[in-house]
């Protein structure tokens, strides 16, 4: 917030125009594969995804982010530098989140201080929806793929049939809700 209250400060709550054709190549390119074009931030998307499975499925490093969120205090016993591995996921996040804005930036051709307002509900949505615990310690890049997807098709069958938009947070909120739901449901039966 802190952060987005200084651009808002910077900007006057106005956008950036005229950012060039060549950067919206980023946003709004597909890529010609026969008769159907794949767009280009999705081929971003899935080659991270690739990156960072490959990351925290076969790295030392993974396996100390899996560990600190699984239990910190059990990660910092075993030998474990809790604090650099936090400070690593919160500059892999910030990197991935600047990516994420660049491509969203190029994809509007416009650089709106207010246009990423409230998606940290959706993150949070994909990822606990694909699997992700808030408990921490589980989860992984397929499930929050799923995720985004099924909270994608969600979102744009409730505006193809016709339910108004002011009640699409409130139906991403249930969903959220019912899957937090279901994760402690399913860690008591364990």
């Amino acid at each position: 917030m802190m952060f987005r209250g200084v651009v808002l400060g910077l900007t006057e709550g106005q956008p950036v125009r005229g950012l060039g054709d060549t950067f919206g190549i980023i946003g709004r390119y597909d890529i010609p594969i026969g008769s159907i074009g794949i767009p280009l931030p999705l081929v971003i998307t899935l080659v991270l995804a690739v990156l960072v499975h490959i990351f925290l499925t076969r790295t030392v490093w993974g396996y100390r982010i899996y560990a600190l969120g699984g239990n910190e205090t059990a990660a910092g016993l075993s030998g474990i530098n809790t604090n650099g591995v936090k400070i690593l996921v919160y500059t892999l996040c910030a990197f991935l989140t600047a990516i994420g804005g660049v491509m969203m930036t190029a994809r509007l051709g416009v650089a709106s201080p207010t246009a990423a307002t409230g998606y940290e509900l959706d993150v949070i949505a994909a990822a606990v929806v694909g699997g992700t615990s808030l408990s921490g310690g589980e989860g992984s890049i397929l499930g929050v793929l799923i995720g985004a997807a099924i909270m994608q098709a969600l979102r744009n069958g409730l505006v193809l049939t016709g339910v108004s938009a002011y009640w699409l947070q409130a139906v991403q909120g249930l969903v959220i809700v019912v899957a937090i739901m279901f994760d402690q449901w399913r860690k008591s039966r364990r």
